[in-house]
């Protein structure tokens, strides 16, 4: 049966490397990597070899969350080879609270939800929450992160926005591939002239070239790649902004739910309602509800 690129890219990503019969792993906060080594006596044969190589790995892996994500600004990425930035730290914090042990792998976007939805992964990080994403994935109930989305102009031009989608429906609408803009957009977007990218690079790249009117893109992430533009390629949000997001933490549709996700969700709720993520996405220098905030109420109008 020939597999699919997505197949092929999962299978790749987690393949164990058994000419060498080695199988390293992230194993708790310090992302040190414990080594299994097995050397193979010449009177086993080689099938019963192999199979005591994946039991092994298995044994090892097992109770071990295996976290999967994208590269975003300031929530994820990869810093002298290791996994970084506040989503890192948070896990490292509930991993410390509830004994979880953990791993973290980065991805592009694309091959991260693929996979999920091959189970090759328990968690993914940061996806923002739609009714589309809701039929295979189960958002846990406390927001990562919140992010701003608004339309981005050339500071050159003079495109001005309502509020209304109605009223973009002639301009070339930039959206980067696996992104979504809240419900709003999602209902609206048959109707709009989209073009898809496969980075926020490429959307402000044909921005400034007058290939695109308007691209979408959260705060931090403009932020982060204004600073990579030349100076006289400039952009600006647009106002009021599309919407008001969070980015989660979600888990496949299984019955029943794994007891170490319960755990997680119970010390990230900790986490939150005791002002600790407030403080960690403050030094991150990003936005987040203080501890006072009335959750019922905010949970509810938030995307």
């Amino acid at each position: 049966m020939l597999q699919s690129d997505a197949e092929q890219d999962a299978d790749n990503a987690f393949a164990p490397h058994i000419p060498t019969a080695t199988i390293g792993f992230y194993n708790g906060p310090d992302y040190g990597m414990t080594d299994i080594q097995v050397k193979r006596s010449k009177a086993i044969p080689l099938q019963f070899f192999m199979m005591f190589v994946w039991f092994a790995c298995s044994m090892a892996q097992a109770g071990a969350l295996r976290f999967i994500g994208g590269e975003f600004p300031f929530i994820l990425e990869m810093q002298d080879g290791k996994p970084s930035g506040l989503a890192v730290e948070v896990i490292k914090e509930v991993a410390r609270r509830s004994g979880i042990d953990y791993t973290i792998t980065v991805v592009p976007w694309a091959r991260a939800q693929a996979l999920m939805q091959s189970g090759r992964a328990d968690v993914l990080i940061g996806p923002y929450r739609t009714r589309e994403r809701e039929q295979q994935l189960t958002f846990i109930r406390w927001p990562l992160y919140i992010d701003t989305m608004s339309w981005y102009a050339s500071t050159e031009s003079n495109y001005q926005w309502d509020g209304n989608f109605s009223s973009l429906s002639r301009l070339r609408l930039g959206v980067t591939r696996g992104w979504t803009l809240g419900q709003r957009y999602e209902a609206s977007k048959r109707r709009l002239q989209i073009e898809t990218a496969d980075s926020i690079e490429q959307n402000f790249g044909k921005l400034v070239l007058g290939r695109l009117d308007l691209v979408a893109c959260n705060e931090r992430t403009a932020q982060a790649a204004s600073q990579r533009m030349p100076p006289r390629q400039s952009i600006r949000p647009l106002s009021p902004p599309i919407t008001r997001i969070g980015g989660y933490f979600a888990y496949g549709r299984t019955t029943p739910v794994d007891p170490r996700i319960v755990e997680f969700e119970s010390a990230l709720g900790q986490i939150v309602r005791s002002g600790k993520l407030y403080t960690l996405s403050r030094q991150a220098g990003l936005f987040y509800p203080a501890p006072d905030t009335r959750w019922d109420s905010y949970l509810t109008e938030l995307p």
